[in-house]
């Protein structure tokens, strides 16, 4: 995972968890979402281990988290997300083409490292989405609903 976020509430989800951290991991906003994302992916996993529904496990952890942020991440099965608060309170862009979908914060970013123009770089609204599966399939799903 990755991202740019602020959360404030890291010590209610390492609580939640039952977790232990180190005082530099407890605070950390990564550490926080790493373990709660975890935390579900396990579950998902326990139950149906050969059909992996991230977009529940991202409903479930997210909707823990208190604060801004833009994070994306990669599973081990190859399926990749990039969400957004439901407050849109970070920004986020993406372009998508035939061989890449890519996200970033500013996108300038993106317009330089792809050669692309404004157009051709969205604005990743406030509905948190972008899922993309191991195979290549992209989906908008909503993963909360707007604030």
């Amino acid at each position: 995972m990755a991202g740019n976020f602020n959360l404030v509430n890291t010590d209610e989800l390492f609580a939640m968890l039952d977790a232990h951290p180190t005082t530099t991991i407890r605070e950390s906003d990564l550490g926080a979402m790493i373990e709660t994302v975890h935390y579900y992916l396990c579950m998902a996993d326990d139950t149906d281990p050969e059909h992996l529904n991230l977009e529940g496990v991202l409903k479930q952890a997210t909707g823990h988290f208190d604060g801004g942020y833009v994070v994306s991440g990669l599973v081990g099965n190859g399926d990749s997300f990039v969400m957004r608060d439901p407050h849109g309170i970070r920004p986020a862009y993406f372009y998508k083409s035939d061989e890449v979908i890519v996200a970033a914060s500013e996108r300038p970013a993106i317009m330089t490292a792809f050669n692309v123009s404004k157009d051709e770089v969205h604005e990743n609204t406030t509905r948190p989405r972008h899922y993309s599966k191991g195979n290549g399939h992209f989906s908008n799903p909503e993963i909360l609903p707007s604030r």
